[in-house]
C-alpha cells in the first residue's frame, strides 16, 4: 500500500513538474519572439527589401510587414509582384507602382496584365513604346494575352524577324505567320546556324524540303539561296546609280516629279552628281520620272554579266566577323565585252592564272558575311585586275628608266584593251545589291577604308581608299557607327534596294 502512494505521488509530482516547465518554455518563446520580432522590425527600418523574408519565417504578419513593402516600391517598383503574391498588398495597391516599373522596364506589361493588375489598355502604350526601340520584344507574349492585336503583333513580327530569324518558330506556333511567310525566315535562321537541332524541326514543319535540310546538315548552305541571279545587267551610265535612287525617292513618295528641296527631306545627301541632275533641266531645280528614264535611255551601253557563289572559309585571320559563313558572289565577264578584245589581249587575260577559285575563272569577286536581312561586305578582290596593275606598274618604271622595249609595248596596249574592265568594282557591288534585293536582304554595311587597313596589313594604302572608301560614297552609302556582333565600328551603310 505504502508502495502505491509513492508512486502516484511520484506521477502527479511528475505531472505538476511537466505544466510547469512547459508553461515556462512558452513563456520563454514568446520572449525570444518579441525579441526576433524586435529585431526583425529595426533592421526593416533599415533595409525595407527584406520584408517577405520575415514574413515567409513567420517572424512577422502580413499587417507588419505592408507599411515597409510600401516604403521599398517607393524605391524598386518592379518588387510589386513579389508583394502581390505574398499578399501583402492588393491590385488597386500594386497598380501605381506597376505603371512606374514599365516607365523603366516596359517589358512587363503583359505579366502586369496576367496577374490582373493593369487593363490590356494601360499596358499597351509601354508594349509599343518597348517594340519600337527593341523590335524583337515579347510580342507573342502581348499577342496571347490581348495587348496587341493581329494586325499589330503580326506587323511587329515581322520586323523582329530581320534581327532575329530563330523567333520563326515561336510566331508560327502563335498563329502570327502562315508556312508560306515563315519559310524565308526558317531558311535564314538555318542559314546563320547550319547543322542546328532547327533543321529537323523545319523540317517537319514542312519549312524546308529534305533536300535543303541535308543541305544544312552538311553546312554547305549557300546552295540553297535559289532566289538569288545568275547573271546581272548592267548600265554603263555614270549617274545610273543617282537617277534610280531618285526615281526610288519618287516612288516612295508617289510622285512624278520631285525637287532637289523634296529629296533632301527623305535622303539627305552632299552628292554633288545628284545635285546636278536637278539642275539639268531648269534652275528650279526639278525633275521629272520621265527626264529620270530619258536620262538612263540615252548613250547607255548595257552587257549581261554572269554570276556563281561559292563558300568562304570562315577561319580565316582576315574574316571581320568571327564565327560566321560567308557568301561570295563571283563577276564573269559578258562575252559582249570579251568580244573587243583582241586575239593577243584575250589569251592573255585567260591566262592569268586563278590563285583563289580553281574551279572558277571569274574576274573578281565579293566576299559577304550574311546577318539575317543584313548582309556585311568584307572583301572585294580579283586576281585578274591585280595582275593588270602588276603590268602597270612595270610600264611606268621602264617609262621612267627612258627605255620602252617591244614587250613593254605590247604591255601598254593590252593595259589599254583592258580598260573596258575598270569598272569592274562597281559592276560587281552593283551585282551584290541585286543578289541582296532578290534575295530579301534589306540592309548592306561595308567596310571603310581604315576598318580594312586595320584587319589586313599587307593591303595598299590606294587601293583601301579606292575600294572601301571612294566606291561605296559612289554608290550611295553613308557612313553609320554600327555594332554587328564585334564592337561598335563605323561603316559604310546603305538599303539594298532604292525604293526607301
Amino acid at each position: 500500500m505504502r508502495a502505491f502512494v509513492d508512486i502516484s505521488f511520484i506521477i502527479m509530482s511528475s505531472d505538476k513538474l511537466f505544466r510547469v516547465v512547459y508553461g515556462y518554455i512558452g513563456k520563454l518563446s514568446e520572449v525570444v519572439s518579441a525579441d526576433k520580432k524586435q529585431e526583425a522590425l529595426e533592421e526593416l527600418e533599415k533595409n525595407p527589401h527584406y520584408v517577405t523574408d520575415y514574413l515567409d519565417s513567420d517572424i512577422i504578419t502580413k499587417e507588419e510587414a505592408k507599411p515597409f513593402a510600401l516604403r521599398n516600391l517607393e524605391k524598386n517598383p518592379h518588387y510589386v509582384t513579389d508583394y502581390l503574391d505574398s499578399d501583402i498588398i492588393t491590385k488597386e495597391e500594386a497598380k501605381p507602382f506597376a505603371l512606374r516599373d514599365l516607365d523603366t522596364q516596359p517589358r512587363n506589361a503583359g505579366r502586369y496584365v496576367t496577374l490582373g493588375i493593369l487593363t490590356k489598355e494601360e499596358a499597351k502604350p509601354y508594349a509599343v513604346k518597348f517594340l519600337n526601340a527593341y523590335p524583337f520584344g515579347p510580342i507573342g507574349e502581348w499577342f496571347t494575352s490581348g495587348i496587341l492585336n493581329f494586325e499589330e503583333a503580326k506587323r511587329y513580327a515581322l520586323s523582329a524577324l530581320k534581327y532575329r530569324p530563330s523567333l520563326v518558330n515561336e510566331y508560327l506556333n502563335r498563329g502570327l505567320l502562315t508556312e508560306e511567310e515563315a519559310k524565308p525566315y526558317a531558311l535564314n535562321h538555318l542559314a546563320e546556324h547550319p547543322g542546328s537541332e532547327y533543321t529537323e524541326i523545319y523540317l517537319s514543319r514542312k519549312l524546308i524540303t529534305a533536300e535543303e535540310a541535308k543541305l544544312f546538315f552538311s553546312g554547305d548552305v549557300d546552295k540553297i539561296v535559289k532566289s538569288m541571279p545568275n547573271s546581272f545587267t548592267h548600265s554603263s551610265h555614270q549617274s545610273v546609280h543617282e537617277i534610280n535612287l531618285i526615281l526610288g525617292v519618287m516612288k516612295k513618295l508617289n510622285v512624278d516629279k520631285i525637287s532637289w528641296q523634296q529629296f533632301q527631306e527623305v535622303h539627305p545627301s552632299t552628292n554633288k552628281k545628284l545635285e546636278n541632275i536637278f539642275n539639268t533641266f531648269n534652275r528650279g531645280k526639278i525633275v521629272t520620272r520621265d527626264q529620270c528614264l530619258k536620262m538612263l535611255g540615252n548613250n547607255t551601253e548595257q552587257h549581261t554579266y554572269g554570276l556563281s557563289y561559292d563558300v568562304y572559309d570562315n577561319l580565316s585571320t582576315q574574316v571581320f566577323l568571327r564565327g560566321k559563313n560567308q557568301t561570295v558572289v563571283k563577276l564573269h565577264m559578258p562575252e559582249s565585252l570579251l568580244s573587243k578584245l583582241s586575239p593577243e589581249a584575250r589569251k592573255r587575260l585567260d591566262a592569268i592564272e586563278p590563285a583563289h577559285f580553281k574551279d572558277s575563272d571569274p574576274f573578281g569577286w565579293v566576299r559577304v558575311t550574311r546577318l539575317g536581312d543584313k548582309w556585311f561586305i568584307d572583301e572585294l578582290q580579283s586576281d585578274k585586275n591585280k595582275y593588270i596593275g602588276t603590268v602597270q606598274h612595270e610600264i611606268r618604271e621602264a617609262l621612267k628608266s627612258g627605255s620602252v622595249s617591244e614587250g613593254a609595248q605590247k604591255d601598254q596596249a593590252f593595259v589599254k584593251e583592258m580598260q573596258i574592265f575598270s569598272n569592274w568594282h562597281e559592276v560587281l557591288l552593283s551585282a551584290l545589291l541585286e543578289a541582296a534585293r532578290e534575295s530579301g536582304v534589306h540592309e548592306i554595311y561595308m567596310h571603310t577604308g581604315d576598318t580594312k587597313l586595320e584587319q589586313v596589313e599587307d593591303i595598299h594604302q590606294n587601293k583601301a581608299r579606292n575600294l572601301y572608301d571612294k566606291l561605296p560614297e559612289r554608290m550611295m552609302f553613308n557612313k553609320n557607327k554600327v555594332n554587328l556582333g564585334n564592337g561598335e565600328h563605323e561603316l559604310w551603310h546603305r538599303v539594298a534596294s532604292y525604293e526607301f
